[in-house]
């Protein structure tokens, strides 16, 4: 069972004014999480409204690489893109 955010977080950082943004893919796990840290006294604290929209936003993130940007892949059509497996050699 793995612990849950406000005990992990409770153990790192001790400055209860601390800005925290908690994020979830949709928003609802991060709602529950801001109330939990709110009740064990961290005082700013809000929750995101979802990692996937702020992605299709096509705002960047960061992860342990650096900054992030999602891409969206281009559909491609077979009859727009002909492959011709029988060209001849050259």
């Amino acid at each position: 069972m793995k612990p849950a955010a406000e005990f992990k977080l409770a153990r790192t950082l001790r400055e209860p004014n601390a800005e925290i943004v908690v994020y979830c893919a949709v928003g609802n796990r991060s709602g529950l999480v801001v109330k939990a840290l709110k009740r064990i006294g961290y005082k700013n604290v809000r929750a995101h409204v979802g990692f996937n929209q702020w992605v299709e936003a096509g705002h960047s993130f960061f992860n342990l690489l650096g900054e992030a940007r999602m891409v969206k892949l281009q559909k491609l059509q077979a009859d727009l893109h002909p492959v011709d497996y029988y060209a001849e050699k050259r």
